[in-house]
């Protein structure tokens, strides 16, 4: 859904938190979203541009059972063997994100309102494709 194409694992982590009564549970946390919000190369991309954000195609088809992404930046392996399953799965448990929720994300990320609703509004685009994948 995010153009990440600097996937490195000082830029996202995991961490475990524990729950009285309730155990560890672990929390995903993505450190750096800026070049997310752009285009996805390697080399020099765009970053935090909803033009561009808007107009980077999401998924490109599906090859030997595996979805094919528009994906251009490091460590393209860990794209290789997702599911269309798979796809539906994440997009049904982002669409579970309230208009509050995806505001509150990118208000704390330091958006303006009126850029934040471009992006989101790219975003629930992806996740309503995603959403469709059996239909690809």
């Amino acid at each position: 859904m995010f153009n990440s194409w600097d996937l490195k694992n000082d830029n996202n982590s995991v961490y475990e938190v524990k729950q009285p009564g309730e155990g560890v549970t672990h929390r995903y946390v993505v450190r750096d979203l800026g070049a997310a919000l752009g285009e996805t190369a390697r080399l020099a991309p765009q970053r935090g541009d909803p033009d561009i954000f808007a107009r980077e195609p999401f998924i490109t088809g599906v090859k030997d059972g595996f979805v094919q992404f528009n994906y251009h930046g490091w460590h393209p392996e860990l794209l290789k063997h997702i599911s269309p399953d798979d796809v539906v799965w994440a997009s049904e448990l982002l669409g579970q994100l309230t208009d509050r929720q995806w505001n509150d994300a990118f208000r704390a990320g330091g958006y303006e309102p009126a850029l934040a609703d471009r992006f989101i509004g790219r975003l629930q685009q992806k996740i309503a494709e995603g959403r469709h994948m059996h239909d690809h």
